[in-house]
């Protein structure tokens, strides 16, 4: 399942978009979000997408990902 966390209260990101993606051997519908939507204390758990315009992150389902005090997207697998 997905979830965002801790997104500071006025944050006016959009709502992620969703994509149906193929992981080992289903396919799940992923949310898609903006890199720079997310703000510090957003918590993300896979499977989902994070685009920006010089990479696209992919976690994998039981992925978890949090944009610490520095914006930064540290990932535990």
């Amino acid at each position: 399942d997905l979830a965002l966390f801790g997104t500071p209260p006025g944050n006016d990101a959009e709502p992620p978009t969703m994509r149906r993606v193929h992981f080992d051997r289903e396919f799940l519908d992923t949310p898609v979000y903006a890199r720079e939507a997310l703000r510090q204390g957003a918590i993300l758990l896979g499977p989902a997408i994070v685009q920006q315009p010089d990479a696209t992150v992919l976690l994998n389902p039981g992925a978890r990902a949090e944009v610490d005090r520095l914006g930064n997207l540290v990932i535990e697998v």
